[in-house]
């Protein structure tokens, strides 16, 4: 039978149909609800149930830990009601910026590995997209759907700068790669995301990228040493060989100029005499992080969602608080789809 769901105690309730969750629901009849990724990775809908029960489909861990759970908190995206629910969203413990669409056009384009691509895409009126270091935004054209994409520049520059990497089959990244050319215009939207940068936290930071995942580790770091954060900071990164490696003249740069940054690249699949780390990165980070205190750190995670979720598990076993494990696992459409959702 359906249920009803309605925000607050004086809400308008909701009619949940057969196979919606509590967000489409809202989002139906026009509700005004706060979400992003609708896939349970942002945590943007995270609510608190304060009457009624819901089931919850696949989330990340990280996102909606055990102990937010048992308290009562749930992710709308993901939810669907046991019973006619009363649900109140969560504010975070920052002001987020607002959630914009802007009309853009790509200034350039650059290959950095075979498979990955920097962007860089400027507002065509100078109007600023505002987000904070680690957010993402969703890429569109007329012709193309949106998909979504981490900035890797400080928030408040004047060129918004992207990593894409190349998703066998996929339409849209196909068409950055073969057809989409300087000048090309694209609508901007966003910013989503809770895995941004925590600028209070005064502890050792831990930042983890695989593949392109580091576009928002990057905005992180970039933004950190620029506001002056001199706790240590270790950055790595997950490739599977030396021809994936990039933006490493950066990194070296960034290291001479703020010695409290280190950053190491961790091959998959090396090829022989390789001398940098080897092993899957979170095995890597099992050894190279054994011993270290790391109850006062916070870590950023970014990348394959496989890759994510180990890594995450990783942290936390070593000791890493799960509220201070900032995840962003890149879904591709497939993954999407696989998980039970619409791709976006």
């Amino acid at each position: 039978m359906p249920y009803s769901v309605k925000v607050g105690a004086h809400g308008v309730p909701s009619c949940v149909r057969q196979g919606e969750t509590v967000l489409e629901a809202l989002l139906r009849d026009g509700v005004d609800y706060p979400h992003g990724c609708t896939t349970g990775v942002c945590g943007l809908c995270k609510s608190r149930v304060i009457a009624g029960e819901v089931e919850l489909a696949q989330y990340y861990p990280s996102v909606l830990t055990d102990e937010e759970r048992a308290a009562g908190l749930t992710l709308v995206c993901c939810a669907t009601p046991l019973s006619n629910c009363t649900i109140s969203p969560v504010q975070t413990d920052v002001l987020l910026p607002s959630v914009t669409s802007i009309c853009a056009r790509i200034n350039c384009i650059e290959r950095l590995t075979h498979d990955i691509l920097r962007i860089g895409v400027s507002p065509q009126d100078d109007t600023a997209f505002r987000f904070l270091a680690g957010q993402y935004a969703s890429l569109s054209t007329e012709k193309m759907p949106a998909r979504e994409f981490s900035m890797a520049n400080r928030p408040g520059s004047p060129e918004l700068e992207f990593f894409i990497r190349r998703v066998p089959g996929g339409a849209f990244t196909g068409f950055l790669f073969e057809q989409a050319a300087v000048g090309q215009v694209l609508t901007v939207a966003g910013p989503f995301g809770l895995a941004f940068l925590r600028e209070g936290h005064i502890g050792p930071m831990l930042a983890v990228a695989g593949g392109s995942g580091l576009a928002p580790v990057l905005s992180i770091i970039r933004t950190a040493l620029a506001h002056g954060m001199a706790q240590p900071i270790r950055l790595f990164i997950g490739v599977r060989a030396e021809r994936d490696v990039y933006m490493e003249r950066e990194l070296l740069d960034l290291q001479a100029a703020h010695p409290n940054l280190s950053s190491t690249f961790v091959l998959s699949d090396p090829e022989e005499g390789s001398c940098r780390p080897a092993g899957l990165i979170h095995e890597v980070l099992a050894r190279e992080l054994a011993g270290d205190a790391l109850g006062n750190a916070r870590a950023y995670v970014a990348g394959p969602p496989v890759m994510v979720e180990a890594v995450s598990k990783v942290l936390i076993g070593l000791g890493l608080p799960a509220t201070a494990c900032h995840a962003d696992p890149f879904l591709t459409s497939a993954d999407k789809i696989s998980r039970g959702r619409r791709a976006e």
